[in-house]
């Protein structure tokens, strides 16, 4: 971790769920951001599950992918820190057909219950110590583990000098801690983990396509920088297979 605050980091998924953080992902750039992550995490599911399986979405009240999993035919329970977490959730078409859990973050370690893949978007990166939460990912999964974070790499790795300039651009963001895939494939493989795989998503920052508000050229810078997506590009999917 190279970018510490503790902004928001004990129940990040209340915010996350909440109408303002819904806001960072409207109009066409922020559908542009989602269909990038979701078929990022497709991608990673079908290599760790294929067929309708049970998903823990940890910290998913952003509902975010939940359509898409549900649509698929996956089992879908939402975890969220505390109620609150549930808002928007309660206010969706989605609010009959997903189960929920209500846990603490520091806690999931707890629960008894297994899950074939554990997914959670939005969350590592806003959490103090993400190495408890990782393992507490692979306790809870049969087949697999997805998640994202701020990688080190690339144009992230100057974020501690240009966070100003982001928050001054969209006004919403949140501090977030960068982490290094070195560090998390050590911390997977010493949790039971193997074929990990990591799916980099934007070569230029969120928020110079914020900024620009034109999707047709965030498309072509993207396309044109897509030779080194997978290694500088921001955020990225991890997906990691459960072994044993």
């Amino acid at each position: 971790m190279n970018f510490t605050s503790l902004e928001h980091t004990v129940s990040p998924d209340i915010f996350t769920a909440s109408p303002e953080y819904d806001k960072r992902f409207s109009g066409e750039v922020g559908d542009y951001f989602l269909a990038v992550q979701w078929n990022a995490v497709k991608e990673q599911l079908n290599r760790l599950a294929p067929g309708p399986v049970s998903i823990l979405e940890v910290g998913g009240g952003h509902l975010q992918i939940t359509k898409q999993l549900v649509n698929l035919g996956h089992k879908v329970t939402i975890h969220g820190s505390s109620d609150t977490a549930f808002t928007k959730l309660d206010g969706s078409e989605l609010a009959n057909k997903v189960n929920r859990l209500v846990s603490p973050i520091n806690e999931l370690a707890k629960i008894e219950e297994r899950y074939d893949v554990i997914i959670a978007l939005r969350l590592v990166p806003h959490v103090v110590n993400e190495k408890d939460l990782i393992v507490a990912f692979t306790r809870l999964a049969r087949l697999g583990i997805i998640f994202d974070f701020a990688s080190t790499q690339g144009l992230n790795s100057l974020s501690k000098f240009t966070f100003a300039l982001k928050r001054g651009i969209e006004k919403n963001t949140r501090p977030y801690f960068n982490h290094s895939q070195a560090t998390l494939k050590k911390i997977l493989a010493q949790s039971s983990c193997s074929e990990i795989q990591f799916n980099g998503h934007f070569v230029f920052p969120m928020g110079a396509h914020r900024a620009l508000k034109n999707i047709k050229i965030s498309k072509l810078l993207e396309a044109a920088a897509s030779p080194f997506q997978n290694f500088w590009g921001n955020p990225v999917i991890c997906g990691a297979k459960k072994y044993g």
